[in-house]
C-alpha cells in the first residue's frame, strides 16, 4: 500500500507518461542539523488545451534530539477551473534501540467539490539480530486524491503485519551467510463498509543469502479477492465475483556489485479464474567503472482467464547503457519494447554537473506505437533543462 502526498513526476509529464512543456520553474533548500525546508513553483503549459496550471510544493522538518523528526507538507495544484490542495504531518519516533514508529496524516480538498479526503498510516517497525517484524495500517478515503502524489487505492482500511528471521548458526552450510524464513499478511477492507477486498498470505520458508553476495528464495502466498467490478488486465476482461487461488515464487540473484550480475524473479500458480506464469529476468555488465548495462526480459503467460477463457503471453524487452566519462558527465540510454500493443520507447539522456548541485540536461525520447488503425505512429520529444543551485 503506497501513499505519497506528493510525487515528483505529476509535473512534468501527462497521464500517459508523455512530456508536458514546462515555462518556468524555481526550487529552494535549506538544511542543517537542527531542520530542513524547501519549497518548488513551477509553470506548466499544456500546449492550449485547458491553459497553464501551476504548482508549489513546501515542505518542512525539524530534529527532535538527535534520532526523532516532525514534519509537515504542503502541495497546490492550480488550474483554470479549480485548485487542489493537499497536506501532510508526519513524524519518525525512534521508541528504543530496537523499535521505532513512523507516522503520517494527510488530507486533500479540490475547490469545486465539498468533500476532503483524508488518509493516515503507522508503522511499527521492530529489528534487532535475530528479528525483524513490523506492523503497518493504512486509511485512505474516498475523496482523497492527492493531484500532485500517488495513493495505490481508495476507500481502503489495510493492514500489514509480518516478520522474518536472521538465522546465522554453525550448522548452516559455509556458503550460506544467512537463512531468513518469514511470514507476510495482507489485508484491506473497504473503509466505507467494513467488507473484506483482499487477503495475501505469504511464506517465506526459504530464504538465503550467500557468502558470494547472492541470495535464493521460495515463497508460497495465497490470494483471496473480492472484485466488485470487472477488471481487465492487457485487456482479458475478468467479471465481479470472489476469487481465491495460490501462487509460488522463486527468486534467485548475484552479488551486483560484480561485473557480471543476474537477477531472476519466476511465479507461477493461479490467478482470479485461471492460471498466469510470470518471469522476469536481467543480466547487468559493468565492464569498468565509466560504463554498464543492463539486458532485461519479461514475459506474462495467461492460461484460459477471464469471461472469455483467454489464453495470452505478452513479453516486455529492455536494454539499459550507462556511460560516464567522469561522475559529473554520463550519458544515459534506454530502450523498451512492449510486445502487447507493439510499443516502442527510446529514451537518451546527457547530463552535466557544471559547478556542485547544478545541472544540464538534455533528454530526447521516442515512442512508436500501433494506432486504432492498426498502422505504426510515432512520437519524439526533446527536452532540455538548466538547474542553477545557490548556496548561502
Amino acid at each position: 500500500m503506497r501513499i505519497q502526498p506528493f510525487f515528483s513526476r505529476r509535473i512534468g509529464l501527462d497521464a500517459n507518461a508523455r512530456p508536458v512543456p514546462i515555462e518556468v520553474g524555481a526550487r529552494m533548500v535549506y538544511r542543517s542539523e537542527k531542520r530542513n525546508f524547501g519549497a518548488i513553483a513551477i509553470r506548466q503549459n499544456d500546449g492550449g488545451n485547458i491553459g497553464n496550471t501551476d504548482f508549489f510544493v513546501g515542505r518542512f522538518s525539524e530534529n527532535i534530539g538527535s534520532q526523532n523528526r516532525i514534519g509537515a507538507l504542503f502541495t497546490l495544484k492550480n488550474t483554470n477551473d479549480y485548485n487542489n490542495l493537499t497536506g501532510a504531518v508526519d513524524g519518525f519516533f525512534r521508541l528504543s534501540n530496537v523499535l521505532s514508529l513512523s507516522s503520517m496524516a494527510m488530507f486533500s480538498k479540490n475547490s469545486n467539490e465539498s468533500n476532503t479526503g483524508l488518509a493516515a498510516y503507522n508503522q511499527l517497525h521492530y529489528r534487532n539480530n535475530q528479528v525483524v517484524a513490523w506492523y503497518t495500517q493504512s486509511y485512505v478515503s474516498k475523496e482523497y486524491n492527492p493531484e500532485m502524489g500517488f495513493v495505490s487505492r481508495n476507500d481502503v482500511l489495510s493492514n500489514t503485519p509480518g516478520f522474518y528471521l536472521t538465522v546465522r548458526k554453525p550448522w548452516l552450510p559455509k556458503w550460506v551467510r544467512s537463512f531468513e524464513p518469514g511470514v507476510f499478511i495482507e489485508y484491506y477492507h473497504q473503509a466505507s463498509t467494513g467488507n473484506l477486498q483482499e487477503r495475501q498470505l505469504n511464506f517465506n520458508p526459504i530464504w538465503v543469502n550467500l557468502q558470494s553476495g547472492g541470495f535464493a528464495g521460495i515463497f508460497y502466498a495465497n490470494y483471496y479477492q473480492r472484485l466488485d467490478e470487472s477488471f481487465a488486465p492487457l485487456d482479458i476482461e475478468i467479471k465481479p465475483a470472489e476469487y481465491n487461488y495460490n501462487r509460488y515464487t522463486l527468486y534467485l540473484g548475484s552479488d551486483q556489485s560484480k561485473k557480471i550480475s543476474y537477477f531472476l524473479n519466476h511465479e507461477r500458480g493461479g490467478y482470479y479464474d485461471g492460471s498466469l506464469n510470470y518471469t522476469s529476468f536481467s543480466l547487468r555488465l559493468a565492464p569498468s567503472p565509466h560504463s554498464s548495462f543492463n539486458l532485461g526480459f519479461e514475459n506474462n503467460e495467461f492460461k484460459e482467464v477471464g469471461i472469455l477463457k483467454e489464453s495470452k503471453s505478452v513479453q516486455l524487452y529492455s536494454i539499459e547503457g550507462r556511460l560516464a566519462l567522469n561522475p559529473r558527465l554520463q550519458l544515459i540510454g534506454f530502450y523498451q519494447k512492449n510486445t502487447q500493443n507493439n510499443r516502442d520507447t527510446f529514451n537518451v539522456r546527457f547530463s552535466w554537473e557544471y559547478r556542485p548541485l547544478s545541472y544540464i540536461y538534455l533528454v530526447f525520447n521516442q515512442r512508436g506505437f500501433t494506432g486504432t488503425d492498426f498502422t505504426k505512429q510515432q512520437e519524439q520529444h526533446l527536452i532540455s533543462k538548466i538547474s542553477y543551485l545557490k548556496q548561502f
